[in-house]
């Protein structure tokens, strides 16, 4: 038993219960130019074979608690293997993913409430139990989205949320399991995920994405024992993109981000958050800003950092005969921690668009230094 749950047993037989709302959805005002104007992305390295595999193996054999949908197949079957490596736009008819939680060992904690309309504690806290807690609820649906508990999962102790969100012509079970492969990592042992299928082949508030992700957020907390103090998001591409812009409408539930592959969102501007910014060296899906430079400032200036240093962690990993270096530092003086990773993973059609071979690890270790 680690500290961290040492911590929560004793934290637990201290309260005797909670209640808490769900939290409101923030106000969104983005255009609806910049989530909709993405470029359609190929994935040229990624088969219909290789995803489905991965989706019948995600979640086996690690001990993760993985919620079945019948979307996976059908999200699998999207894939177009062509001969110039594009893949098709996925169906933009999805389903509901029916989810289970254990039933309570017996142990409330009734009398705690929590402050729904709060921001995340930036600093060290004790959890902030939603709704779920204690409930063990079951065949809980939560539309338009797959849920994975992790693999101690306790529905009396409040565990951390990540969202994740798809690239464009991407899916849900496609994020999960090829193109980031966070299906059995750390990131899925060790927090509650929600992958998020948005309502066309890219994210984009016109056509309601902003209100299935508070409809997924709701459900889970009302569902599963989460802290609310401790919900994360992470995307690549057009759901890195989203994240941005939901910072820019004032999003506010989240303890800390890691966009992969975004792009810069003119006349913008956020509050300071823990940040882990990964981008390619030279990303050819997006023209204006290959290496990432146009998009960091924004990030600089919400942290209000100083100057850059070198990252203490050792992310070095292969990419076939590539020797990928992740080309990560950290910002000093910052109000919110700053990591950018600027790397060469040849990952995306030999650019360097795609999901590096560092990124879930990375991801994990920065989000565990936030909790």
């Amino acid at each position: 038993m680690t500290g961290r749950h040492v911590r929560d047993s004793l934290w637990i037989l201290l309260l005797s219960g909670c209640a808490a709302a769900s939290q409101p959805a923030p106000a969104s005002d983005a255009s609806e130019g910049d989530a909709s104007g993405e470029e359609q992305e190929s994935h040229g390295s990624e088969t219909a074979e290789t995803t489905a595999a991965a989706s019948e193996s995600a979640g086996e054999g690690s001990g993760v608690r993985s919620e079945s949908s019948s979307t996976q197949e059908d999200a699998a079957s999207t894939e177009d293997a062509t001969s110039s490596g594009s893949t098709s736009a996925p169906s933009t008819e999805e389903s509901g993913v029916t989810t289970s939680s254990s039933e309570a060992d017996g142990t409330t904690i009734a009398d705690l409430t929590s402050d729904e309309t709060a921001a995340p504690d930036s600093g060290t806290s004790d959890p902030r139990p939603s709704p779920g807690c204690g409930g063990g609820a079951a065949n809980v649906e939560v539309p338009n989205t797959i849920v994975t508990l992790p693999e101690d999962y306790d529905p009396s102790i409040p565990s951390p949320l990540v969202f994740g969100f798809h690239g464009a012509t991407r899916t849900n079970v496609q994020f999960q399991t090829v193109d980031a492969g966070i299906a059995g990592s750390d990131l899925e042992r060790n927090y509650i995920m929600a992958y998020v299928q948005s309502s066309g082949s890219q994210w984009d508030w016109a056509l309601g994405d902003l209100p299935r992700v508070d409809a997924a957020y709701d459900a889970i907390t009302n569902a599963h024992c989460v802290d609310l103090d401790r919900v994360f998001a992470t995307g690549h591409s057009s759901g890195a993109q989203f994240i941005t812009g939901l910072l820019c409408d004032g999003e506010d539930r989240f303890r800390a981000v890691a966009p992969v592959a975004s792009s810069e969102r003119d006349g913008c501007s956020w509050g300071a958050i823990p940040t882990l910014l990964i981008h390619g060296t030279d990303d050819d899906e997006r023209p204006d800003d290959r290496n990432g430079q146009a998009e960091l400032p924004y990030y600089i200036d919400a942290n209000g950092c100083g100057a850059s240093a070198a990252y203490p962690s050792d992310l070095s990993c292969t990419r076939g005969a590539t020797a990928v270096d992740p080309g990560c530092v950290e910002f000093e003086g910052c109000a919110a921690p700053l990591v950018w990773c600027n790397h060469n993973d040849p990952h995306y059609n030999e650019t360097n668009h795609g999901w590096p071979c560092f990124a879930t690890r990375a991801i994990f270790e920065f989000f565990e230094a936030q909790r």
